[in-house]
């Protein structure tokens, strides 16, 4: 990732008003799954310089009428609020293989393939602990997801967007991916093009 770039990015938000704030924020972080190249981001909303728990409950509403992706509170306490954002096609394409749906069935998650049923049961497991499946969630490789709960998230090869264990190489394209979606919506807004514009699955 362009440091400088981020760093235009990080100056420039700071003069703008809470809701375009809010909004490139959340661009910025789930520009993987705006460009349908992840199919879900988690994004966890917490009260800081600028309340992002407070403006996430102001204006979570206006979001989502600006984007045609969908979200999913998780879990929210007093202080945060954590929120899955998908595009509900990748999301349902990823979860319901047959090697995904066989793991998850270990967590309680069910045969029947509806996606609803299936957030609700990783949101009942988050009120409980961190559910680490979410990794399944945010396509990430299911071995990977296997060998962070065998190995409790140790002696992993390298991390970036997820802990790897298996099949560097390929992660490493994949984290290419991700980098160049993020760097395209940071782009984007340096050159003024408006937050709420960047949130449609392209």
């Amino acid at each position: 990732m362009n440091n400088l770039l981020v760093s235009k990015f990080l100056k420039k938000r700071k003069t703008w008003d809470d809701k375009k704030y809010l909004f490139a924020t959340i661009a910025y972080h789930i520009a993987p799954t705006i460009s349908k190249q992840k199919p879900a981001s988690l994004l966890n909303f917490t009260k800081g310089i600028r309340d992002l728990h407070e403006l996430w409950e102001k204006y979570k509403q206006d979001f989502m009428d600006s984007t045609s992706l969908e979200c999913y509170e998780i879990r929210r306490t007093e202080n945060s609020t954590l929120v899955l954002f998908y595009d509900y096609n990748n999301l349902t394409k990823v979860l319901f293989q047959k090697n995904n749906i066989d793991f998850l069935q270990q967590f309680g998650y069910g045969k029947e393939k509806i996606l609803n049923q299936y957030l609700e049961t990783l949101k009942n497991r988050f009120e409980r602990s961190c559910a680490h499946e979410v990794g399944i969630f945010l396509g990430m490789p299911v071995e990977d997801v296997v060998s962070f709960i065998e190995c409790k998230g140790k002696d992993y090869l390298f991390c970036r967007y997820w802990k790897v264990y298996n099949n560097p190489n390929k992660a490493l394209t994949t984290f290419r991916v991700y980098d160049k979606a993020k760097f395209r919506v940071l782009n984007q807004i340096i050159n003024n093009m408006e937050p709420n514009l960047l949130l449609n699955v392209r």
